[in-house]
């Protein structure tokens, strides 16, 4: 006869159980299903375990995807999403607010990738890039992106 602490293991829980050693193989007429906790605080502290492993698996497991924004629409300065995209005369798009703010900052007045000289009177509205930044916001607003708006 099993051992007051254990049960024979119903044909449900038979199926369900992977065997861990030769002798808890299905074939076995009985599973043993221990219970190892000698007192209520030992039961607690087991229960207390379970529910970590389980919050630890929730927060592992993947709940949404971050929206990563393509290289090619994020400033070189800011690396934040072009509002209002301009290009240098080296062919550098920036955001204008980020070029700006560099050219004012007392800086030598140079591109800050090719490090060629730059005036504020050089930069040209990119509307082709900003047309397809707004194309992605749209395309993407159900998760969350806004559309840049028109400057």
């Amino acid at each position: 006869h099993p051992h007051p602490t254990q049960l024979p293991a119903t044909r449900a829980q038979h199926a369900r159980s992977a065997p861990s050693s030769p002798s808890a193989h299905p074939s076995n007429h009985h599973l043993a299903i221990t219970y190892p906790f000698s007192s209520s605080a030992d039961r607690s502290m087991a229960l207390l375990a379970r529910r970590s492993r389980r919050a630890a698996t929730k927060a592992a497991a993947p709940v949404a995807v971050e929206l990563s924004i393509p290289a090619h629409f994020r400033c070189p300065i800011s690396l934040d999403l072009m509002r209002d995209p301009v290009t240098a005369p080296t062919g550098i798009t920036y955001d204008r607010e980020s070029i700006e703010a560099w050219l004012d900052t007392g800086r030598a007045a140079v591109c800050p990738v090719t490090h060629a000289p730059l005036r504020r009177d050089d930069l040209v509205p990119n509307h082709a890039i900003r047309r397809v930044i707004q194309d992605w916001c749209v395309a993407n607003r159900s998760r969350g992106v806004e559309r840049i708006p028109t400057p």
